[in-house]
């Protein structure tokens, strides 16, 4: 037998598929054969024969095959970046003897000579895979290991430099941080500077417009838009507190709405309305108020200009009256006079059917004369600068129902400005540069939020509107972006008229009906709904109890309509869910 010059060594990565892996060496027994699972981590672990793998045939010249893993082997198939060596291992010794004699067997002498090759080769390998010294150098193994460790020190001397280094980095960063609130500081002062300019231009009566690109804001100067104290003269907060919906010419005020009634000298009622209250088919075309009785039981109308204020009531039938003397509100009815809260909406009707809602009276109000503003109503006066030029302001939440009512005849419109006990129209103007309300015939600083405008004619309110403060967004929060126009936690729920009624969205949201429990009469049945504008709808056969509901967004003043075959609805929940933006 000759012996090859090969590698006693066969090494494998896995793929995930391959159980069989060859050895092309000589093995005259089992334990001849080392094999070896390295891991990702290049952990080595030695196999065990019989438990992780077996071996198809010794004694072959050419070598032989594995098998691996077995069925019993707690190893897995070989994966990517697994490898498994298969390797020659031989005890070093010499067994045979060879004495003087007539016989001299060439096969035991063979055999001895291929088994020390075959150590050779091993030995070859492992020296091989050895730390050397090359020929011809001075530096012997132990000296090596010297310069080893010596590169190892030089290595953490290194690393301890770049770190050294990347702390005198973070230094230079926060100067570099200092340097830019400096500069940023500066942009504000020149800011400062350029806006009493532009002040000075206004106040001397000359018009101009100014294009401001807020995409070339940097993230820092976004922020300030949402700042208090770079916004003054605002509105905060006003309470929702009157749920109003006009469907299919049906006004209702929604249960659990809050209203305020004028009792008595210094005195408002707040009453929480218990039950829906309705009202349709108004006589006329022309637009009117609408309050609540004051007991919270129905909801009364009066024309808008039959809707007077004042410090003595005349008593005229046809009207309905704020006497602000004895602070109470009348309507003078045919059948007997009812004491109401303030309005809280105003409406429009056509040919005697309530057709929109012109305005919700949530928070600010009018009746005839009279201005009037309801609790928790919140916002933020002018009130000079800080030393470091910021806005100072104070800020004002109102803690009862406040109200102004005029004794001229007034005409024309104005700011609409509230103090913590007034609300009135004012010519005041808002000065940027000494943040305050200055009235420009006297000078005078007037100590209120200008919310809005209000106009007069003959000292009548005839309309008011209030301001919405800016409010720039960061480009990147697109999740509060996208959750604007979401169903939020605030809903109503709603009632389903006849087949074919319509039903007109008093805000941004979604409307909602789902079967409850107990309908099997409405197996095969179905109902449907769409949104009249956007031609989107929504459509199910109640064939599964507790598995129906069908939803369709809206935006505020767009109308669905439903159509069903239903025997009844009493088994049909029907709400109306605010968006998101609309809490």
């Amino acid at each position: 037998m000759t012996v090859s010059s090969i590698v006693p060594v066969n090494t494998y990565t896995g793929n995930s598929t391959v159980k069989k892996f060859d050895f092309d060496f000589l093995i005259e027994s089992e334990n001849e054969l080392i094999v070896q699972h390295i891991s990702e981590d290049n952990v080595i672990t030695t196999l065990t024969l019989g438990v992780d793998y077996s071996i198809n045939e010794i004694g072959n010249q050419n070598g032989s095959y594995i098998i691996f893993p077995l069925e019993n082997s707690s190893h897995n198939i070989l994966k990517e970046n697994e490898k498994i060596t298969l390797m020659l291992t031989l005890t070093i010794k010499q067994e045979s003897e060879f004495k003087n004699s007539s016989y001299f067997n060439l096969n035991i002498l063979e055999w001895t000579f291929d088994y020390i090759v075959r150590i050779l080769q091993i030995l070859s390998r492992k020296i091989e895979r050895c730390v050397k010294v090359g020929e011809g150098l001075s530096s012997s193994p132990d000296e090596l290991m010297d310069e080893l460790n010596e590169s190892k020190r030089i290595a953490i001397s290194a690393a301890e430099s770049a770190l050294e280094s990347k702390n005198i980095a973070e230094e230079n960063k926060n100067e570099c941080i200092e340097y830019l609130e400096e500069y940023n500081q500066k942009v504000l002062d020149f800011n400062n500077e350029y806006n009493e300019c532009l002040q000075s231009i206004i106040d001397k009566g000359i018009d101009t417009r100014c294009d401001l690109d807020l995409a070339n804001l940097s993230e820092t100067g976004e922020k300030h838009f949402l700042n208090k104290t770079q916004v003054t003269n605002c509105i905060l907060e006003i309470p929702q507190d009157i749920n109003i919906e006009l469907s299919d010419g049906v006004l209702t005020l929604k249960a659990g709405s809050v209203v305020y009634v004028p009792n008595g000298l210094n005195t408002f009622k707040k009453l929480t309305i218990s039950n829906n209250l309705s009202m349709s088919l108004i006589a006329g075309s022309t637009d009117y108020l609408v309050f609540v009785s004051e007991n919270g039981l129905t909801l009364q109308n009066r024309v808008v200009k039959s809707s007077l204020s004042g410090s003595s009531d005349p008593n005229t039938g046809g009207t309905t009256y704020y006497n602000t003397t004895n602070n109470k509100i009348i309507s003078h009815n045919t059948t007997g006079d009812v004491q109401v809260s303030f309005p809280i909406a105003r409406i429009t009707v056509s040919n005697s059917v309530i057709t929109s809602i012109s305005q919700v009276f949530n928070g600010i109000g009018y009746i005839g004369k009279t201005l009037f503003a309801l609790p928790n109503v919140k916002g933020l006066i002018p009130n000079g600068r800080n030393a470091d030029g910021t806005l100072n302001n104070t800020e004002l939440t109102l803690s009862k129902p406040i109200t102004y009512t005029r004794t001229d005849t007034l005409t024309g419109s104005y700011g609409l400005l509230i103090t913590s006990v007034s609300i009135n129209a004012s010519s005041a103007e808002y000065n940027y540069t000494k943040n305050l309300n200055i009235l420009p015939s006297s000078g005078a600083i007037n100590n209120g939020i200008l919310i809005g405008s209000v106009t007069h004619t003959n000292g009548n309110v005839t309309s008011i509107s209030t301001d919405y403060t800016f409010r720039a967004l960061n480009y990147n929060d697109t999740d509060f972006i996208s959750s604007q126009a979401f169903p939020s936690n605030k809903y109503i729920d709603l009632t389903i008229g006849t087949n074919g009624s319509s039903y007109k969205a008093s805000s941004n949201g979604w409307y909602l009906i789902w079967l409850t429990d107990g309908a099997t009469a409405y197996s095969g049945k179905f109902i449907t709904m769409r949104n009249e504008t956007t031609k989107m709808g929504s459509y199910s056969l109640m064939d599964k109890v507790g598995y129906n509901n069908i939803f369709l967004p809206v935006s505020k003043g767009q109308t669905i309509t439903i159509w069903y075959d239903l025997p009844d609805v009493s088994k049909l929940t029907f709400r109306f869910i605010y968006a998101q933006g609309e809490q």
